[in-house]
């Protein structure tokens, strides 16, 4: 299987090759923002009628994180895109999820995984809510 670190030492198009496979991280990276954020969207589950749960991202790379459960809590943080993760849906041909690394203001983590129109946070699966939806 060819990953990112498969280009042979000396190959003549290697610094092209590097180059690209850097726009394309790149482009990954922005569109899964783009996706997180644009239209100012909710991710809600099981759905934002009947809301447990619901995830909101903001472009500036921050979220906040609210349930209904056990009387109701919110929580906010910063969420990043690591280059390993677009490493892994490069390495799998292109498919499958991007994790997204969640930092909670006030300590803990957590990882999700996002698949355009969904989230997956353990079991759990978030749904994209945008303005009309």
């Amino acid at each position: 299987m060819k990953t990112l670190k498969s280009i042979p030492e000396g190959h003549p198009f290697a610094d092209s090759i590097t180059v690209g496979i850097e726009k394309l991280r790149s482009r990954r990276r922005e569109g899964v923002l783009r996706g997180l954020t644009y239209g100012n969207p909710d991710w809600c589950y099981p759905d934002c009628q009947n809301a447990t749960g619901a995830f909101k991202f903001s472009n500036n790379r921050t979220f906040n994180h609210s349930m209904a459960y056990y009387g109701g809590s919110t929580r906010n943080g910063l969420f990043y895109i690591y280059s390993s993760s677009i490493d892994e849906w490069f390495n799998n041909n292109f498919e499958g999820p991007i994790a997204i690394h969640l930092e909670y203001v006030g300590g803990g983590e957590n990882k999700i995984y996002y698949y355009g129109n969904q989230l997956q946070v353990g079991e759990t699966w978030y749904d994209k809510y945008t303005t009309g939806d």
